[in-house]
């Protein structure tokens, strides 16, 4: 959809015409160039004094190599030159990906040096980072004590991360995402950014609070039948601790000290649940505890929430079950975020449900007799950004598929 991206850029140039910054006392009076603007909003605090950071556009389409048609770094590069306002974004190389070893000079060598030259903030967007205890059988097959997937109660192991687990292997694993021969390479070629957003998927396989009962490492630990408030604090508490220790090795493995500086790490839909209230139900779907909502800022340097309407599932932009229902619970959310944590970055992802395939979400809207385009998109986006101010729209399509 060669559209989408302009969808979100148009959205987030304020009022639709020229994009004027408060980051300084000088730059009230007088429109900065879109270099000096998204610098500056980027680098922005989100208490800011002056007033809100102005947001920006960035994609989870990376592109792939070889470039075909995609929302790759060379495009990217020619829309911040027609003057969008544009936060770059590139795939994040993984500690088993052959291109690591030989970057393609196509996609990483010439954008990264021109973003050098420019001086621009950008994000890595990847996979989720912890898959790696569950995809490599170095860990996978560890005895229990020191194996970080589950176990079911008969002592079968199961490829999904563990709250109670041992956590010195997260910490591990967080390294070889910062320390392969690719990220080595990326700090060469851009020595000294402001700021990078290391970007994770986040949606990995984890035993999830409910299942508790048949977690053998729960079981043994606390028994059978705990209140559901003991099990959510149980759960939260394990996944701040195993987390951050997956984040900071992450921070360690950056031997360049400016991007060990620089390095914010955003996780996909790390902020609050976005099915609050829908049901009386919501809270199996969360880790609420009384007196947080969310454990995720304690954690995590900043969220991604999927501001969506599903192609796989009944909700629209027009119903209750909606993104414009669930971003204004995030409202309140941000603010007690705010107080966990006061750098918190707080972006949202977008998607409109369309895909080429006969799930698309459009096709609904036609059996209903109603027109679902570009500008039906843009105004419920818009709507989320009035709510909550977003730090960057990320808009999400596949990593394979074409602007075409």
């Amino acid at each position: 959809m060669r559209t989408a991206l302009a969808i979100c850029v148009g959205a987030a140039v304020v009022g639709g015409g020229l994009f004027v910054s408060t980051a300084n006392a000088q730059s009230v009076d007088r429109p900065l160039s879109v270099l000096q603007a998204i610098r500056a909003e980027a680098l922005r605090a989100p208490d800011d004094p002056m007033g809100r950071p102005l947001p920006l556009a960035s994609h989870w389409n990376t592109g792939i190599t070889p470039i075909n048609d995609t929302f790759d770094p060379a495009y990217q590069i020619g829309l911040i030159e027609a003057g969008h306002y544009v936060l770059p974004f590139l795939r994040m190389p993984t500690p088993s990906d052959p291109a690591s070893k030989n970057l393609s000079p196509e996609y990483y060598e010439a954008p990264l040096k021109k973003l050098a030259q420019w001086g621009l903030p950008f994000s890595l967007v990847s996979t989720q980072w912890e898959s790696l205890l569950s995809s490599d059988k170095k860990y996978l097959d560890l005895p229990v004590e020191a194996n970080p997937n589950a176990f079911e109660l008969d002592g079968t192991v199961v490829p999904e991360v563990d709250a109670m687990g041992p956590v010195e292997p997260w910490r591990e694993v967080g390294k070889k995402w910062t320390t392969n021969p690719g990220m080595q390479r990326l700090q060469a070629l851009y020595p000294a950014p402001s700021l990078v957003l290391f970007v994770s998927n986040n949606e990995h396989a984890k035993v999830t609070w409910p299942e508790a009962d048949m977690s053998k490492r729960y079981v043994d630990r606390f028994g059978s039948g705990t209140s559901d408030v003991f099990k959510r604090q149980v759960f939260a508490a394990g996944w701040i601790e195993r987390y951050g220790a997956l984040l900071a090795g992450m921070k360690d493995g950056l031997a360049n000290t400016a991007w060990n500086g620089a390095a914010t790490f955003i996780g996909y839909d790390a902020f609050g649940p976005r099915n609050f209230g829908r049901w009386p139900e919501w809270t199996q779907h969360s880790l609420y505890v009384p007196g947080r909502i969310d454990w995720s800022p304690l954690v995590w340097n900043g969220g991604s929430p999927s501001f969506y309407v599903l192609n796989s599932n009944a909700s629209t932009d027009y119903t209750v079950w909606s993104p414009q229902i669930a971003a204004m619970n995030w409202v309140f959310m941000q603010a007690e975020a705010a107080r966990l944590n006061k750098r918190l970055w707080f972006e949202m992802s977008t998607w409109d449900g369309s895909t080429d395939t006969l799930d698309d979400k459009r096709s609904l809207y036609v059996s209903q007799g109603q027109t679902y385009n570009p500008a039906r998109y843009s105004g419920t986006v818009r709507f989320g950004m009035w709510l909550t101010r977003p730090r960057v729209v990320r808009e999400y399509r596949g990593w394979n598929e074409r602007r075409s």
